[in-house]
């Protein structure tokens, strides 16, 4: 396997001072390339099931964002509300997060996704969501709001004006969530699925790509906008009155 300048200067550095810069403060990520192949440093020991491309697009997507705030649906461990918050510091936006932790589980099992196996061990290994709070403050984050409890159920008194939207929850809802959430985006505001490009990238799932591509076909995305990178599909809304559902 072909190594990385960061793999090199790793291997160059005593087991000390690798632990002293994986706790490196902001000003000084432009060391995280080369130690880890991305924008910013990732929260050690927090699972994050995003590719490196991916953790610095999400970044990317969120610093942009500079009228309303980002709404999260799916946040597990927190590892992708950390990308999303360190890149909201930008404009001072403040990422809202919905995820049920662990309120329900047997619920939560039950509403399979359709990857079985795969979709019960991530419940059972869901953390809670006071654990999560504290990881996150840990890294520094504090422009993160976490609210506990399923999606559907938040949407009907959602009130908060939204800039993006990243949906990364339970894949047989990602198109239910996108309606559910779509009256409060802004004009122009971002949009990002996890997990599409069924049969073009390994992660992709079939039911998140059917959703994505039933919403780009439907005409609620500016012309031009979408971008696609590893399993993310992002696009800015063209959300008018006639899209809006009440």
């Amino acid at each position: 396997m072909q190594k990385t300048l960061g793999d090199i200067v790793k291997g160059l550095l005593p087991e000390a001072a690798k632990k002293r810069l994986q706790n490196l403060p902001p000003d000084m990520e432009w060391a995280a390339p080369f130690l880890y192949g991305t924008k910013i440093f990732p929260p050690r020991g927090v699972p994050v099931m995003l590719s490196n491309s991916e953790k610095d697009f999400l970044y990317d997507l969120a610093s942009s964002v500079d009228e309303g705030a980002i709404l999260e649906i799916g946040c597990h461990s927190g590892g992708s509300t950390y990308f999303l918050a360190r890149g909201a510091h930008r404009h001072q936006k403040t990422v809202y997060s919905i995820d049920p932790f662990l309120l329900e589980r047997e619920r939560q099992v039950l509403e399979d996704d359709g990857s079985g196996y795969f979709h019960q061990s991530q419940i059972c290994r869901k953390p809670s969501k006071a654990a999560v709070a504290q990881t996150l403050a840990a890294y520094g984050i504090d422009n993160a709001v976490l609210i506990e409890g399923f999606s559907e159920e938040i949407a009907p008194t959602w009130k908060i004006p939204l800039g993006m939207l990243w949906i990364d929850g339970n894949h047989a809802h990602a198109a239910e969530d996108f309606y559910a959430f779509q009256r409060h985006l802004l004009p122009g505001a971002i949009v990002a699925f996890h997990d599409t490009q069924y049969g073009i990238y390994p992660h992709g799932r079939k039911d998140v790509t059917t959703a994505v591509n039933e919403i780009l076909g439907n005409g609620y995305i500016q012309p031009g906008s979408v971008a696609i990178v590893d399993s993310i599909t992002a696009f800015r809304a063209n959300i008018n009155s006639r899209h809006c559902i009440n």
